[in-house]
């Protein structure tokens, strides 16, 4: 997979689903949250690509926050039915701080997780989302996506680059094989050494950001049994 798929890989969004942000007596969310509709429906399919937030996030840092959860949550909820008025909220905030990490002298990738700690309701599936779209590097290579999906493939991975980050990570399953949702604090520890990881098997032809996909796309399905904060 190259760079270039990677960039054009999207998904179908609902409009009806941001209708009531559109909506919002925020107006700057309902002004970002209209914009990228109105842009999204000239689309083939309504699809998001990654391409479309990288570029959001060239516009308008807030534009591009607004535009990663849309393109993260096409259903237009956190799982569990958790509204994303509270973080768009903080769009402003949210994107002084990742400008703040982009201009600045790269962090390691735990010190970057806890500068969204005064973020309440925000997690690492979420902000390192915010983190790969706006381009910022940590100390062990340039930031992805790191949410359950990819911890799941990993724990499920038989490949030898995995095993150390593999066995921090555990099972994704219980007994009865329902999924696991790994705690905030072990996506945290460990995203350095998924980053560090990601970024040595990388290529000219596949790239890291190829590689997280490929990871989200081969991770087993379903429902994690235990909530998560996003």
């Amino acid at each position: 997979m190259s760079s270039q798929d990677v960039q054009s890989h999207g998904v179908a969004i609902n409009l009806a689903n941001w209708a009531r942000y559109a909506d919002s007596d925020d107006r700057l969310t309902a002004n970002w949250v209209a914009e990228i509709c109105e842009e999204i429906q000239h689309s083939d399919g309504c699809l998001i690509t990654r391409g479309y937030v990288s570029q959001a996030f060239s516009q308008s840092f807030a534009k591009g926050v607004i535009a990663s959860v849309i393109w993260g949550y096409p259903k237009g909820r956190f799982p569990g039915g958790r509204s994303f008025a509270g973080i768009f909220a903080k769009a402003e905030g949210l994107a002084g701080k990742l400008e703040k990490l982009k201009s600045g002298k790269p962090l390691s990738a735990e010190a970057i997780c806890s500068e969204f700690d005064g973020f309440q309701g925000l997690g690492p599936s979420t902000y390192t989302k915010m983190l790969y779209f706006a381009d910022i590097a940590a100390i062990e290579g340039g930031c992805l996506i790191y949410d359950q999906m990819v911890m799941r493939a990993i724990a499920e991975s038989g490949e030898p680059h995995w095993a150390a980050l593999k066995t921090r990570l555990g099972s994704c399953r219980y007994p009865n094989g329902k999924f696991k949702a790994y705690s905030r604090a072990l996506q945290v520890e460990t995203y350095g050494g998924f980053l560090s990881v990601t970024h040595s098997l990388a290529t000219r032809e596949r790239n890291a950001e190829a590689i997280e996909l490929e990871l989200f796309m081969s991770a087993p399905r379903g429902r994690p049994t235990q909530h998560q904060t996003g």
